[in-house]
């Protein structure tokens, strides 16, 4: 699946409620994802010993063993992360009747989903809108007491704020610290960038101070990040277009 599983946690705790939970866990909530709702054949008939082929038949009877199972863990809430469902395995459809399956196949996964007795959240997958729009996936789906035209949000448990991005064409570059030596990776068409740390490798002030100057660059939906390093900053440089 073409995305980025978008659930990110930011801890925003209080003495109060890490005293009240010293002897337990804090929160317990569900995760599930790719469970490819949809009409189409297994792609294998034998047990896999890799995540390759897909095995749709089972989607609608493990998401309600799921809703079960974090029932009885008295979840506080749940959350699927992306391709809740897939295509039609009918061809020649037109792209009406294909519209209509997708919507069907959401309407089943988002039913067996809601047998959870508590709040649920959803997170775009590539396969959820191949047939429909954000719209349509919207107007099927609930995220418990978030705005259904609202495709990114937050929402805070237990003393802990949850964030929900809408990855889906739209992330353009995550950043963060920590790793002192810095690092750039793509995963999935997203580029992470680690920043390389202040305190590091000397203290001259040109050739050791080490931070970022950024310039976003936008020619219609291209997108266009440039970095550059101060000191011993790695600089970086590239395009992407957005939807």
């Amino acid at each position: 699946m073409k995305k980025i599983v978008s659930l990110l946690l930011a801890l925003t705790l209080t003495a109060g409620s890490v005293f009240a939970q010293a002897s337990g866990a804090m929160i317990t909530f569900g995760l599930i994802s790719d469970t490819h709702v949809c009409d189409k054949p297994d792609q294998s008939t034998t047990i896999a010993l890799n995540a390759s082929p897909r095995y749709f038949t089972g989607g609608l009877a493990k998401i309600e063993a799921f809703a079960t199972a974090m029932n009885a863990a008295d979840a506080e809430f749940v959350a699927e992360l992306g391709d809740f469902t897939d295509n039609p395995a009918t061809p020649g459809l037109t792209p009406a009747q294909r519209r209509e399956a997708a919507m069907g196949f959401m309407r089943a996964a988002e039913a067996t989903f809601a047998l959870f007795d508590g709040p649920r959240y959803h997170v775009f997958g590539n396969h959820d809108t191949d047939q429909v729009s954000k719209a349509d996936f919207m107007s099927v789906v609930r995220n418990t007491g978030i705005s259904p035209d609202t495709t990114y949000y937050s929402f805070d448990k237990s003393g802990v704020h949850f964030i929900v991005l809408d990855a889906s064409g739209k992330v353009l570059a995550v950043f963060s610290g920590h790793y002192h030596d810095g690092g750039y990776q793509e995963i999935n068409g997203i580029k992470y960038i680690v920043v390389q740390a202040n305190a590091a490798y000397g203290n001259d002030v040109s050739y050791h101070n080490q931070y970022s100057t950024v310039k976003i660059f936008a020619e219609g939906n291209k997108y266009t990040l440039a970095l550059s390093g101060n000191g011993l900053q790695k600089s970086y440089a590239f395009s992407k277009v957005l939807y």
